[in-house]
């Protein structure tokens, strides 16, 4: 079984010292502690560091406190799993993506970093969940163009050990040279440039993907009723008719008027 090691930091505003840390591990194990080097030693045997907004807070601290150190070079290598960018890419219908802080009963009072680690967690297993709900063609392209940018990395390294599958996106025909979207997914400022030959090829099925995503996402407010609806079998066929041939909404002028 993976060892995920779910982390959280307490900073000071003022000093840009940490002042407490906390840490929950796939196994059960727990820490809260002011001692870096305690924390630091906990972590070891973990195959994977996560956390909310770990990337952009949680690591830039570590680092800056305690890189070169033997204890910290012990991980400082590990696949990181952010929560954050994760969230608006899987519950886009939530109006905002920080951690609850219901454990607070001050607002002033010191964030509980055990607490949140734990929520963390929950979080993260929950993003899991979503991403196997997602239709196939939705997952291959988050997988061809977010698999390797650091955001999402270890996420897809978790769940695709191996290298990312992308063979079923690959035989879609390419868009035409002069598309728009294309140009901006060949834009070395929004994607590596070694996903610009897979965007040709899945850019045709974004439409569609995230029509179904759409879908899904309206189904969360309502049971399912597909059990009971003798014509839900003809709706999954006519979606999967969908997928059959990529969109031509883009080089459609009458398109956004139909929209």
């Amino acid at each position: 079984m993976k060892q995920i090691a779910f982390i959280d930091l307490e900073v000071s505003v003022d000093t840009k010292r940490i002042l407490d840390y906390g840490a929950v591990k796939t196994s059960g194990e727990t820490i809260h502690t002011p001692a870096s080097a305690a924390f630091l030693n906990f972590l070891k045997g973990s195959d994977y560091l996560c956390g909310h907004n770990i990337i952009q807070h949680d690591m830039q601290f570590l680092q800056a406190n305690f890189q070169g150190s033997e204890l910290f070079y012990a991980f400082e290598h590990l696949p990181i799993i952010d929560t954050l960018p994760l969230s608006p890419l899987l519950f886009p219908q939530r109006p905002y993506h920080a951690l609850l802080k219901d454990d607070k009963l001050q607002s002033d009072e010191l964030n509980n970093p055990l607490n949140d680690a734990k929520k963390a967690q929950d979080l993260f297993y929950d993003e899991v969940a979503a991403y196997q709900a997602l239709s196939s063609p939705l997952k291959a392209i988050f997988e061809a163009l977010l698999a390797e940018t650091k955001s999402f990395q270890g996420f897809f390294h978790y769940l695709v050990p191996a290298p990312v599958a992308t063979n079923n996106v690959l035989s879609i025909q390419p868009m035409t040279a002069d598309d728009g979207l294309s140009r901006l997914f060949h834009n070395s400022q929004t994607f590596p440039a070694k996903n610009a030959a897979v965007a040709d090829r899945v850019l045709p099925y974004v439409p569609i993907a995230m029509d179904l995503h759409a879908e899904q996402n309206a189904r969360l407010d309502k049971p399912s009723s597909d059990m009971n609806d003798p014509h839900a079998p003809a709706v999954h066929a006519e979606q999967n008719a969908r997928l059959d041939k990529p969109s031509s909404d883009m080089n459609d002028p009458h398109a956004p008027a139909v929209h």
